[in-house]
């Protein structure tokens, strides 16, 4: 439990909110709709999540019995990897899935999971990132990317989706 606390309370928290970051700093339309009240970071928040969610994979599952899920064979006793990732990018269930767009209605992505196994951070997490990113587009209003999108390094995980480094000019603090 004091694993899953620290990894998922911070470790996910922390790259929601380099994400969101780095999403409004190199979508300069959705950045000046957040300034001009257009967007909320509730819809940041909500679709940085779906676009590149911190948690990649769900707790494994054991197969109870003989099932197929999709095409694929599972017998009694498989272990089976739940791709929230996957889902949240899922063409037949978001429009330009790979784009990311705040504006989009609809967003109901798995990026905390789902029924009994939602996760019970989630609250906390979308505060976290909605004080975190105000705060920062408040106090550094000329904040920009020093590096260029297609350049950002994420790190190799098969379970977590986490930028390396996020590295930004602040300009003037206006605090």
């Amino acid at each position: 439990m004091a694993f899953l606390l620290l990894f998922g309370g911070y470790h996910n928290t922390a790259s929601l909110i380099a994400t969101s970051v780095m999403a409004l700093l190199s979508h300069p339309t959705h950045m000046s709709d957040f300034r001009s009240g257009d967007l909320t970071v509730h819809a940041i928040t909500e679709e940085a999540l779906r676009w590149n969610s911190p948690a990649m994979l769900a707790v494994r599952r054991f197969t109870t019995q003989h099932v197929h899920i999709g095409d694929m064979p599972a017998v009694t006793g498989d272990r089976i990897w739940l791709s929230w990732a996957a889902a949240n990018r899922d063409a037949e269930r978001f429009e330009r899935p790979e784009v990311f767009d705040p504006h989009r209605g609809n967003n109901s992505h798995l990026a905390f999971g789902h029924g009994l196994h939602y996760c019970p951070g989630a609250s906390l997490a979308r505060l976290e990132n909605s004080v975190a990113v105000v705060s920062l587009m408040s106090w550094f209003p000329e904040m920009s990317l020093i590096d260029h999108p297609d350049r950002l390094r994420w790190v190799a995980s098969p379970r977590s989706r986490c930028l390396r480094e996020l590295r930004v000019s602040p300009g003037l603090f206006q605090g």
